[in-house]
């Protein structure tokens, strides 16, 4: 994994947070909500070099608003079920 930015990390963070709270991956609006971010693209954004960078990978449905989990993460932290990889 490439070397992420702190703002960057703080994104990670709060992805893990949340997707720990709800036992689902966040979708756009939560973490902006979250991250007082107030464009979706702006999130999407930190999403995408996220994913370019591998700390983000893609799991279940390609068009799912929760479809990315952490690299390293191949449970629900709530049920423990397995993500299917996408």
């Amino acid at each position: 994994m490439t070397e992420l930015t702190e703002r960057q990390e703080r994104v990670l963070k709060a992805f893990a947070d949340l997707m720990h709270d709800n036992g689902k991956p966040p979708t756009v609006r939560e973490l902006m909500a979250e991250l007082d971010i107030r464009s979706p693209n702006g999130v999407s954004a930190h999403v995408r070099a996220l994913l370019k960078k591998g700390a983000l990978r893609r799991v279940g449905e390609r068009r799912s608003a929760r479809s990315y989990v952490p690299t390293g993460v191949s449970r629900c932290p709530i049920c423990s079920r397995p993500f299917e990889e996408a």
